[in-house]
């Protein structure tokens, strides 16, 4: 997707990221809906289409049924024609016996009329067994005519569903093309950067964090679209990841990408990294060791990261008190509408919450909740165990409470809390974002 930067002036004129990303969640929901409209009419047909066949094997059944009973009726009816015959010829052929008027001639007749009277028996069974599979084989045929025409007429059916997904897939892929290109922030894959173009004073409050693979199935038509993840961030909320299966590297390269992300919505020079690793002393960070140390800062040491936290505390406070008062309903508000503008801070804090004391903590919470308004975002690493409310580390239950200040992201579950409901979610890698030209990019910025 080609990359778009656009000027400040061009940014006046053109829609805004969130505006972009809220048309295109907007548009993601309205094409879900329509799937699932498309799936519960293909599921009405082929019910339909199922109750046919067992009318039409229900009749068939009735129809058997029937032409075995007349059979069986008429085997039965010549039986007892036959029966009531041969005893009739028996009874007589008895009472000449006995009376000494039975001829050899004579008895040779009843023996013969005997014979024909079987005849005739076997003949007619003959006739009604041949009627009976000749009904048997019309019935057989019917129910294969009728189950082909109903398949036909289904096939059909599902053709003109198809046929409809095709055509609003097309309109969808056309429209999130559309959105996705108007803003680079929103692109899918950052190869590289413009370094003649920059971004506004305010930075977007949306960050592309992955996508996932809607999966569209209907009778044996199966596709895939991808959906773009966008959480809210800067200005907005901050994020929390948990971890608890995923390896530290795989996590980490996931962490890097994010930063990058945010960093690339900030102008150059006017926002501060600040990489809170305790644990590995900076090392799960070393992707950004090349980037300039006016606009990064690594805290390893509590004392350090206690600073830290009180100044940017402090920092808060300035902002509300001096700056946004009643007039401004952020920060950035404040930075479009002013010849100087305030610094934007980025905080990522890996293995929470190693090293951070009670008063880092307390603090920390303040910046969480109130720091989105005034410039300041978190991102909190931490394994899912951490914050279980039932944990006996007393540490670890600190940031419960402040939900609704967080988008929670599960690295192990693939999952992003309040996102489309399309799992499990493909979080953008370096194959995605090329975050050494992102860090270039911003380093000959600063040092213009």
């Amino acid at each position: 997707m080609e990359n778009t930067l656009t000027e400040n002036s061009q940014q006046e004129l053109s829609p805004s990221v969130e505006e972009t990303v809220q048309n295109y969640q907007q548009r993601v929901r309205v094409f879900i809906e329509f799937c699932e409209r498309l799936k519960s009419e293909a599921a009405a047909l082929q019910e339909e289409h199922q109750e046919k066949l067992e009318s039409v094997d229900a009749g068939l059944s009735n129809a058997f049924r029937k032409i075995e009973e007349d059979y069986e009726q008429v085997q039965q009816e010549e039986v007892l024609l036959m029966e009531e015959l041969m005893g009739e010829i028996s009874s007589y052929q008895t009472l000449l016996q006995q009376q000494g008027e039975l001829p050899e001639e004579k008895a040779l007749k009843l023996s013969k009329l005997k014979a024909v009277v079987e005849t005739a028996f076997n003949s007619k069974v003959k006739e009604a067994e041949q009627l009976f599979m000749e009904n048997k084989e019309q019935l057989d045929a019917v129910p294969e005519q009728m189950k082909a025409t109903f398949l036909e007429e289904r096939e059909e059916q599902l053709a003109v569903l198809l046929a409809q997904y095709g055509e609003e897939t097309y309109e969808f892929l056309a429209e999130e093309n559309e959105l996705l290109s108007q803003h680079y922030e929103t692109a899918g894959t950052i190869a590289e950067v413009d370094a003649t173009k920059s971004p506004s004073k305010s930075p977007q409050s949306y960050l592309n964090v992955g996508r996932s693979i809607f999966c569209f199935e209907l009778s044996e038509f199966q596709h895939e679209i991808p959906f773009h993840h966008f959480v809210p961030f800067v200005h907005k909320k901050n994020i929390l990841l948990t971890n608890s299966t995923s390896s530290d590297e795989e996590a980490t390269v996931i962490i890097n990408c994010m930063i990058a992300r945010a960093l690339i919505s900030y102008r150059p020079g006017n926002a501060t990294l600040h990489l809170v690793d305790p644990v590995n002393r900076g090392r799960s960070f070393r992707k950004f060791a090349r980037l300039s140390p006016t606009v990064k800062q690594v805290y390893a040491e509590e004392k350090e990261i206690d600073k830290l936290f009180k100044e940017l505390d402090q920092s808060i406070t300035r902002i509300f008190q001096t700056v946004l008062n009643d007039e401004y309903n952020d920060i950035g508000d404040y930075n479009r509408s002013s010849e100087e503008t305030e610094p934007y801070h980025l905080i990522v804090i890996r293995n929470f919450p190693t090293n951070l004391s009670k008063k880092s903590i307390k603090r920390l919470r303040g910046i969480i909740e109130n720091g989105p308004i005034a410039g300041i975002n978190v991102i909190v690493v931490a394994e899912d165990r951490g914050l279980n409310p039932k944990s006996k580390k007393s540490k670890e239950d600190q940031l419960e409470g402040l939900a609704s200040f967080f988008t929670k992201i599960n690295l192990s579950k693939h999952s992003i809390k309040d996102s489309f409901d399309v799992n499990p979610v493909i979080f953008c890698t370096e194959e995605d974002i090329n975050v050494s030209a992102i860090i270039d990019h911003i380093n000959e910025q600063v040092e213009a």
